[in-house]
């Protein structure tokens, strides 16, 4: 009966967060030169220590198509401050710091710039 209670649990969480991202993906307009600078500080700072695109997850997840999968807002959210949503209980932060053993992204202290030429550049399916 436990295991059924934890797979009732688990997928309801799943489809919490596909339902989520799919009516928060609003149209979000890649700007290419942005893009270009966020592949840029994604090198600078890092971010392929712990994470692919499209190589598979590592100590964090496969950014491959992350914007598709979670909404910008939240992705916004998160890059400034991962504890932070992760403290306060977020349910996708909380499913994600699950399946990577309890690993919560450090924070960067992104500044809003910063973070905005990260999304651009997640979101243009540019690669490192």
């Amino acid at each position: 009966m436990a295991a059924k209670a934890t797979f009732l649990a688990a997928g309801l969480v799943m489809g919490f967060l596909v339902a989520d991202s799919l009516s928060a993906q609003a149209s979000f307009a890649v700007n290419q030169d942005r893009a270009v600078r966020g592949r840029a500080l994604f090198t600078e700072k890092g971010c392929q220590t712990c994470h692919s695109i499209g190589r598979g997850t590592m100590a964090g997840p496969d950014l491959l198509n992350v914007t598709q999968r979670a909404p910008v807002d939240w992705l916004r959210r998160f890059l400034k401050n991962p504890r932070a949503l992760y403290d306060a209980g977020d349910a996708r932060t909380v499913a994600m710091v699950e399946q990577h053993h309890g690993y919560v992204m450090p924070n960067f202290r992104l500044n809003d710039d910063e973070v905005d030429l990260l999304i651009h550049f997640l979101a243009s399916g540019l690669r490192r």
